[in-house]
């Protein structure tokens, strides 16, 4: 589309009584947005593409070789599925609970200064609140954007994003036990003088020449991709727990922003509402936070 058209179109808008920086912004932003889909969709095909591969690997592989009284096999695979659990039901809280701020819900005029008013969406939003492009929302409390989750972290699915990646972290670390393990006793150790044989390139030319099995190839591609998850979900949780306690999002820490701090148990209580040690354990949608992420209380931060 030229920009001729931009204009055509931006002007027409303003004949018809519309925005036309809001109809411009729309035809600016679609390229942008569809390249961002795409992270998107990259993002949940590798969250589960690793969750279910994990499963698979420790049921069918792994477990059975580490373990082998049929009492303790039977709670590692216990453990093994609380842990698909918590991550099957965190993630699903986190993408449909969302924190998007309903048009005509809240007041068309500013109620009073630290509301905004949100031109890609023509109204009036309470603090805290950002548009999202790739949701085509305002979200309240917006954290930021997780392609891994495909939308935004805000004020109501925060405490199970959270949740989410804790359970990413131990199970990482869990399945990085079961692989090493299995491999020290069906390969070799990973510290013995033949290390070499674990990086990747060269675990393919061995599988090539029939000198590693597939299923021990397949385990040694496992390792990396927990690795990736370990880390990835540790920065997450270590960046969101630090947000929280400080009474801010990540967008407010970048910024210097810390007027809406009050004290470290309103902080937390406004995440995870009560029993919040028990909502780390398992998922208790039915629990609300304090707070309905419209109105906040500001302090004066010197």
């Amino acid at each position: 589309m030229s920009l001729r058209d931009k204009m055509g179109m931006a002007w027409e808008a303003a004949r018809n009584g519309k925005s036309p920086l809001l109809e411009y912004s729309k035809v600016y932003e679609m390229p942008q947005n569809d390249g961002l889909k795409v992270l998107n969709c990259f993002g949940r095909s590798f969250y589960f593409g690793v969750l279910l591969s994990s499963l698979a690997v420790s049921q069918l592989v792994t477990v059975p070789v580490v373990y082998d009284d049929p009492d303790v096999l039977f709670w590692r695979r216990v453990l093994v599925w609380y842990a698909f659990f918590n991550l099957v039901v965190n993630y699903g809280l986190t993408v449909f609970t969302t924190s998007f701020y309903t048009p005509g819900s809240l007041p068309t005029q500013v109620p009073n200064k630290l509301w905004t008013f949100c031109t890609s969406t023509e109204q009036y939003i309470p603090p805290r609140a950002h548009y999202c492009p790739l949701c085509r929302a305002c979200v309240l409390k917006r954290d930021h954007h997780c392609f891994f989750v495909a939308t935004c972290v805000g004020f109501f699915n925060q405490r199970y994003f959270i949740v989410l990646l804790l359970h990413v972290v131990w199970s990482s670390v869990y399945m990085l036990y079961l692989d090493i393990n299995y491999l020290s006793i069906v390969y070799q150790s990973s510290f013995s003088s033949n290390w070499y044989n674990f990086i990747l390139p060269i675990t393919f030319f061995n599988w090539l020449l029939g000198y590693v099995t597939t299923t021990t190839a397949g385990v040694i591609i496992m390792v990396y991709l927990t690795l990736m998850s370990f880390f990835g979900g540790l920065g997450f949780f270590v960046c969101q727990i630090f947000v929280m306690l400080r009474g801010q999002t990540t967008r407010e820490f970048w910024k210097g922003s810390r007027i809406y701090r009050t004290n470290l148990y309103d902080h937390v209580m406004s995440v995870f509402g009560p029993f919040w040690p028990l909502q780390l354990l398992i998922p208790l949608p039915f629990l609300r936070q304090r707070g309905d992420g419209v109105n906040w209380c500001t302090t004066k931060y010197v």
